[in-house]
């Protein structure tokens, strides 16, 4: 039979149920409109002004083409798929691989915290034929916004914009580990490199979650902050061999709540895996933790964030375990 627990901290009812069916709402991001144009009311004290031509987007055949009255032209050297639109649907971005050059380019060394030049990091001559690809810029009339290489040789995953001025992405890999960057589109600038895995932005894209310190003990940190352990301690070194101490491992993604206050997550490296709930990552008095069998560790079992809930299982219908809470006011 299930037991219930019950934890009260700083106004906060919580129980612990092991749920057998839950339910689950999906919706979809509405496609950002790719028209542009203006008009101008008449007022009655002078004639009509003639209506000027709207420029607007046509997909065809996969290819993309901007139409303004009887005009027609294409915008870009990609197709359909490879295109994607800022959020007010006035600019796109895609990829470009640079031709190859026998020029080499000066090494380069990003921080987190300190904003610096485009200049991707070099590579030797001669030893690494890796591509360099540039990110391109476009209005939607097809011309040339901007145009600047990504950061590291090779092509980055996840590209995508985080507002209508700056894109994100995952940069190339390579010998230092994953790195998330943000490019400024307007400037050329990298506005940030933060170094990790597993990044996930909050609903909104307010704010950027990720596992650090992958060597070690796991960090879990917002943007340059800390947010788990509590405190901020990072490791000096990971634990001998023969200690006996397991290194602590973030199992699976990270999950912010509907509402981008709090981060779920599962631990392993202790006696038990666990579930950790931080209801709101910058403070502790919300955070929750629930020790679990190894079984919710199975392969095909993910954890999601509903109303008040967490669950761990194939789905939000599918769950093997969940974990629910109340406030009170």
């Amino acid at each position: 039979m299930p037991t219930t627990t019950r934890v009260r901290s700083a106004s906060l009812l919580v129980l612990l149920l092991l749920a057998s069916g839950c339910s689950a709402t999906t919706g979809a991001d509405t496609p950002p409109v790719v028209t542009a144009g203006s008009s101008r009311r008449a007022s009655t004290k002078e004639a009509p002004a003639p209506a000027v031509p709207t420029v607007r987007v046509v997909f065809r055949d996969g290819k993309v083409y901007a139409r303004e009255g009887d005009r027609e032209w294409p915008i870009a050297e990609v197709g359909q798929d490879e295109m994607l639109w800022a959020p007010d649907g006035m600019r796109f971005a895609y990829l470009r691989q640079e031709k190859a050059t026998p020029t080499s380019q000066p090494t380069a060394s990003l921080e987190t915290t300190t904003p610096a030049k485009s200049s991707p990091p070099g590579r030797k001559k001669g030893k690494d034929k890796t591509p360099v690809f540039h990110i391109v810029i476009r209005n939607i009339r097809g011309d040339s916004v901007n145009e600047f290489p990504v950061y590291r040789p090779g092509r980055p995953s996840a590209l995508d914009w985080i507002n209508n001025d700056t894109l994100g992405y995952i940069a190339p890999p390579d010998k230092s580990g994953d790195a998330y960057v943000l490019h400024s589109v307007s400037t050329s600038e990298i506005l940030h490199v933060y170094r990790g895995s597993g990044f996930i932005w909050s609903p909104g894209r307010k704010q950027l979650a990720y596992v650090a310190n992958p060597r070690h003990d796991h960090l879990v940190k917002v943007e340059n902050a800390v947010v788990w352990p509590r405190g901020g301690t990072v490791p000096a070194r990971p634990p001998k061999r023969h200690s006996g101490r397991r290194t602590r491992r973030i199992k699976g993604d990270l999950v912010w709540s509907p509402d981008g206050d709090g981060l779920a997550f599962l631990v392993t490296g202790g006696k038990h895996p666990r579930l950790v709930v931080l209801l709101v990552v910058d403070n502790e008095q919300g955070d929750l933790t629930w020790p679990l069998p190894n079984t919710a560790l199975l392969p095909g079992n993910r954890l999601f964030w509903g109303d008040s809930k967490v669950v761990i299982g194939e789905s939000m219908l599918k769950p093997r375990f969940a974990a629910s809470w109340r406030r009170m006011r």
